[in-house]
C-alpha cells in the first residue's frame, strides 16, 4: 500500500489497483491508500497475483517511521523501524524500539 503522498510522487512509474479510503479523526477528509501492483522503472517488477492458500513473503529492507492509531486518532509517538517482509497480508517491520 502507498500512500496518496507517496504515489503522488512515483505514480507515472507504477501500476496500482485498488484505492482504500481511511478515516482518521481530526482529518479533513479520508486517508487514501493505493494498492501498489508494479513497478515500471528501471525494469519493471511485478507483485504475484495473490493466493489464497500461499503468502508469498518478499524479503526487503526498508526504513521506516510511523505513528500508531488510538480510536482514529494518530498518536504523538514516533515510531521508527525496519521492513522486512512484505507480503499481500501485510509487512513485517523490526522497530526499534519495543511498541
Amino acid at each position: 500500500m502507498l500512500s496518496e503522498q507517496t504515489w503522488s510522487f512515483v505514480s507515472g512509474s507504477i501500476e496500482t489497483g485498488l484505492i482504500n479510503e481511511v478515516n482518521a479523526k481530526g482529518m479533513q477528509g479520508p486517508l487514501r491508500f493505493f494498492e501498489l501492483k508494479a513497478i515500471n522503472d528501471p525494469e519493471r517488477l511485478e507483485l504475484p497475483v495473490r493466493e489464497n492458500r500461499k503468502a508469498l513473503r518478499i524479503p526487503v529492507r526498508i526504513p521506516v517511521t510511523f505513528q500508531m492509531l488510538e480510536n482514529k486518532h494518530i498518536a504523538p509517538e514516533i515510531f521508527q523501524g525496519e521492513v522486512v517482509d512484505i507480503s499481500y497480508g501485510g509487512m513485517l517491520i523490526n522497530t526499534l524500539k519495543e511498541i
